[in-house]
């Protein structure tokens, strides 16, 4: 919708991160905003005339790739030749396995057409250090910057993660 009615050619630089497919019966991927829920139940953001389903994915799996890759090709369509799309994107447990989101997310963007110059890794954890205890036992301090329900998971032995993907790409120069 609004990518399409930019004109072409027209942005220097976008930043976004990828929509996420909300899989049938299932929270969105990546973490759950409980805050919109008032405590009799209602939608506080429907109270409000914002429409609470925001982000969500009513169409399922095979209409997620398409849709992704429609906003992917506006986002290269109004970036001019030399202009960079920054697209930050994080991984995801589906049946117990890691799903290597981040690299079919680029895997689009450079069918496109983009070019991805870097590829960095946004840390979710910071070790900061260990600490001897008074009793001659050892704690190790860290910091970890993820949702609730993200640590219950691998508190449950679902696989970790630990960082989110941004990936750096530029709308090529034409020959």
């Amino acid at each position: 919708g609004q990518l399409g009615a930019m004109k072409e050619g027209s942005v220097d630089a976008a930043v976004s991160s990828p929509p996420y497919e909300q899989p049938v019966g299932h929270p969105s991927i990546g973490s759950v905003n409980k805050d919109n829920w008032g405590n009799d139940g209602r939608d506080i953001a429907g109270r409000r005339g914002l429409d609470s389903r925001y982000g969500e994915d009513q169409r399922g799996g095979d209409t997620f790739w398409s849709a992704a890759k429609e906003i992917v090709q506006q986002t290269f369509d109004i970036l001019r030749p030399g202009g960079h799309a920054i697209w930050v994107t994080k991984a995801f447990v589906r049946k117990g396995k890691r799903v290597d989101f981040p690299g079919q997310w680029r895997a689009l963007c450079e069918a496109v057409g983009f070019v991805t110059l870097h590829e960095h890794r946004a840390l979710l954890v910071e070790n900061n250090g260990t600490q001897g205890g008074l009793f001659g036992e050892d704690t190790e301090h860290r910091t970890e910057r993820k949702s609730f329900f993200r640590r219950l998971a691998e508190s449950k032995g679902s696989p970790r993660i630990d960082w989110e993907t941004i990936h750096c790409q530029i709308k090529a120069e034409k020959p």
